[in-house]
C-alpha cells in the first residue's frame, strides 16, 4: 500500500500507524510509468505522467560529431581525414593546396563555431543544442 502525506504530497515508504488516522487520508496508487523515461508527479489532485528531457549531449559527443563530420568531408576528395586534408596547404601542386586552404577555413570556421556554442550554453545565453543542431550551424566547407 502507497501513503503519501496529505499536505506535502510526499510518497511515505514506511508510514507510522498514525498514518490511519490522518483526516482524509486516501490510498492513492500511481499510474504506471517508466521512472528512466519517465516522472510521475501527484498534481491538483491528479497523477501526472511526464517524459523526461534527454539529457544534453556532453561536450564530447559534440567534438566527436564535429569531427566526424569534417573528416567526412574530407573524404569527399580522397584524403584519409580533415588533418590529411590541412596538411597539403604547402602543396606545390595548385589543386592539393587550394583543397587544403578551404580544409584549414571549414576547419576553423567549425570549431569556432562549435566553441562559440558552448561557451554560449555555459553562460546561460541559449540552451544546449543537439547535436544535430550544433552540426547544422557550422558552415559547410566549399571546395575551390
Amino acid at each position: 500500500m502507497n501513503y503519501y502525506h496529505p499536505e506535502t504530497l510526499e510518497h511515505i515508504r514506511n508510514p507510522l500507524p498514525a498514518v490511519a488516522d490522518w483526516a482524509g487520508s486516501t490510498e492513492l496508487e500511481p499510474p504506471a510509468y517508466n521512472p528512466q523515461a519517465e516522472s510521475c508527479r501527484f498534481v491538483a489532485g491528479v497523477w501526472a505522467v511526464e517524459v523526461n528531457a534527454p539529457p544534453a549531449p556532453t561536450i564530447k559527443e559534440y567534438q566527436d560529431a564535429v569531427q566526424a563530420m569534417l573528416d567526412a568531408k574530407a573524404r569527399e576528395k580522397n584524403y584519409e581525414g580533415i588533418l590529411s586534408l590541412c596538411s597539403y596547404v604547402t602543396s606545390t601542386n595548385p589543386t592539393f593546396a587550394a583543397e587544403a586552404a578551404a580544409g584549414v577555413a571549414g576547419r576553423d570556421a567549425a570549431w569556432s563555431t562549435c566553441y562559440q556554442a558552448l561557451a554560449d550554453v555555459q553562460n546561460n545565453l541559449r540552451t544546449a543544442p543537439t547535436v544535430a543542431g550544433l552540426l547544422a550551424e557550422i558552415p559547410a566547407i566549399v571546395w575551390p
